[in-house]
């Protein structure tokens, strides 16, 4: 009787599984969240980067849902020898970014770092960035403290 229980069980799972599988939620490319406390990083991307430069950029959105302030100090990934927090200032030429100390993060606010503004910038990426290309990405938080986030590279934000 015991072997007619195991044989039986594992179909029975797997049929369970099948049946529940498309009931489970599709998250579109670039939909995953990640959370430290409570903060949430989404919608995170990198542009390719072209063969002539050897920099690059990341975007990506961080809500901060608690009731302090929080402030993004820093940022590291392996796919470059330099990665540093960015921001274009009001009335400056695009492409004529400036390194900031920190990206604030009010309480219950959402902040997003998109081309234009502020970003994090890869600077001598290591390898090119291709579209399907997947980087790891540190985060550093002055309260929160270190998320790695894996961002994908594609041509243009995610939905």
């Amino acid at each position: 009787m015991g072997l007619v229980y195991v044989s039986i069980m594992p179909r029975a799972l797997v049929l369970a599984l099948a049946l529940l599988l498309p009931c489970l939620p599709v998250l579109p490319a670039g939909a995953q969240e990640d959370r430290l406390g409570d903060l949430t990083v989404k919608a995170a991307w990198a542009a390719p980067s072209s063969l002539s430069r050897r920099t690059g950029s990341v975007y990506l959105t961080i809500a901060n849902g608690g009731t302090r302030d929080d402030q993004l100090i820093a940022a590291h990934t392996d796919a470059a020898e330099e990665t540093e927090l960015r921001s274009h200032r009001t009335g400056e030429v695009v492409g004529r970014a400036r390194r900031v100390s920190a990206v604030r993060l009010p309480a219950s606010e959402t902040v997003v770092l998109r081309p234009g503004a502020e970003h994090v910038a890869l600077i001598d990426v290591k390898t090119p960035l291709k579209a399907g290309d997947r980087l790891s990405l540190l985060l550093m938080f002055e309260k929160s403290g270190l998320l790695t986030v894996t961002v994908p590279v594609t041509t243009g934000a995610p939905n």
